[in-house]
């Protein structure tokens, strides 16, 4: 697979959209992947950039070639996308803890990860959640809140990234009141 851009870090972009936000396999363009890029904020770019392997990329004349292995090992860990009602939109793989794409909950913002939540509705039991569970676990609370016509609390635990680039060590805490 060959990626032509104005830099290796514009050609590492257009990778890690191919491999994690287009829906449709390169060479076809996704530009709809390309304006959730655009529109995410650093923490979430550097997120999904993670796991992306540079290993085994050349670049020669501005162009930057990816065995086609690496790419197609990349789709096969790509995020999934959690809209949550009222609250945002997640972004989770397998393992690890997930990241905020928008979030509408307190104090937290795009880009932050999601380490942990509980929630609790008037007359139902909580629930509580870690990592890469949450995204799944969080949209079951929200349906259950939404069918039952009740209020659901929702605090969340988040590592947010620092002006360097690096994960907080220090965790902020958000909370949210979603309305049915």
């Amino acid at each position: 697979m060959t990626y032509t851009a104005a830099s290796p870090a514009d050609a590492f972009a257009a990778r890690v959209i191919d491999v994690t936000l287009a829906d449709p396999a390169p060479p076809e363009p996704d530009l709809a992947a390309a304006e959730r890029w655009a529109e995410t904020t650093d923490g979430v770019r550097a997120w999904l950039a993670e796991p992306v392997d540079v290993d085994g990329a050349t670049t020669r004349d501005g162009r930057v070639w990816v065995p086609l292995a690496a790419i197609e090992a990349a789709r096969a860990a790509r995020p999934t996308r959690h809209p949550l009602r009222q609250v945002g939109t997640l972004y989770a793989r397998a393992e690890g803890p997930a990241v905020w794409a928008s979030v509408n909950c307190g104090r937290a913002s795009g880009g932050d990860r999601l380490l942990t939540a509980r929630w609790k509705q008037r007359g139902y039991a909580g629930g509580a959640c870690e990592a890469a569970d949450c995204p799944a676990a969080l949209a079951r609370a929200l349906q259950n809140a939404h069918a039952a016509g009740e209020r659901l609390q929702i605090w969340l635990t988040l590592a947010r990234w620092t002006k360097d680039g690096e994960v907080a060590a220090d965790h902020e805490s958000a909370r949210c009141h979603v309305r049915p």
